[in-house]
C-alpha cells in the first residue's frame, strides 16, 4: 500500500453482517474465529480441540506450510502465544464446530441427539477444524 491509500475497519454492524454471510458455509467457523479475535489464518487452522476453553480460545502454534509438507510451528515470541476470551456468540459456534469434529471422528455424518458426545475419544492434538476428506 502507498502512503496515501487509507486503510479502514469494518464497523461492528458491517463486521457481523460480514461473518452472518458465512452461516451456511463449512468456513463460517473459520471466519467468525477471524473476524472475531484477530487471530491469523494458519493460526486459526492450528486449533485443536483442546485449544477451547469456558468463553477463551488460547493460540499457540500456527500451520507452516514447507518443501516437505504441512506442519505446525510455534509463535516467534512468548506474546505470540496467548488466551484470548470470547464472547457467548463465538463460543457457541465452536462448540457446534467441536460437536461437528466429535460426530465426524465418530463416523457420524447426520447430527443426532442419539449420539452422547462425551463417550467420542479423539487424539488430543484432534484439529477444530480439520481437513475435509480428499475428493477423489
Amino acid at each position: 500500500m502507498g502512503k496515501s491509500e487509507i486503510r479502514r475497519a469494518l464497523e461492528s454492524g458491517q463486521l457481523a453482517a460480514l461473518v452472518y454471510g458465512f452461516r451456511d458455509m463449512a468456513i463460517y467457523g473459520i471466519v467468525a474465529t477471524a473476524a472475531l479475535t484477530g487471530a491469523r489464518r494458519n493460526e486459526i487452522l492450528a486449533l485443536r480441540l483442546t485449544d477451547l476453553g469456558d468463553n477463551t480460545v488460547t493460540i499457540a502454534r500456527a500451520l507452516e506450510e514447507t518443501q516437505d509438507g504441512r506442519g505446525f510451528k510455534q509463535p516467534k515470541t512468548p506474546r505470540g502465544t496467548r488466551t484470548i476470551a470470547i464472547d457467548n456468540n463465538l463460543a457457541a459456534i465452536l462448540a457446534a464446530e467441536r460437536r461437528n469434529c466429535l460426530l465426524l471422528a465418530a463416523g457420524i455424518t447426520e447430527d443426532s441427539d442419539v449420539v452422547d458426545i462425551s463417550l467420542i475419544k479423539v487424539p488430543e492434538d484432534a484439529l477444530l477444524f480439520p481437513a475435509p476428506p480428499a475428493q477423489r
